[in-house]
């Protein structure tokens, strides 16, 4: 049981290194279209130039637009799950 326990936090350990080298190098890596800012900078000025209060007055009509095309779709959204052939043994 222990070794399990080691094993799952060693594999834990492994696979995280890499990932967070990769998020590293990728937040510090030049654009080319934006002034070969990174990533990060362009998160950073994002943050500064984002106005304190809020440009929308009514969050609950946010981006419906009631003149666009409807859909073809027409549904009464039921939803029928097929029995299981699956057998649980004790």
């Amino acid at each position: 049981m222990k070794y399990t326990f080691w094993l799952c936090n060693m594999c834990t350990f492994l696979t995280s290194m890499p990932l967070h080298e990769f998020i590293r190098q990728w937040n510090h890596h030049g654009i080319r279209t934006v002034v070969h800012q990174t990533p990060l900078a362009l998160w950073y000025t994002g943050l500064l130039t984002v106005p304190e209060e809020s440009v929308v007055t009514n969050w609950q009509t946010y981006r419906i637009d009631y003149d666009g095309p409807l859909t073809d779709i027409e549904t009464d959204n039921n939803v029928v799950l097929p029995e299981s052939q699956i057998q649980f043994r004790d």
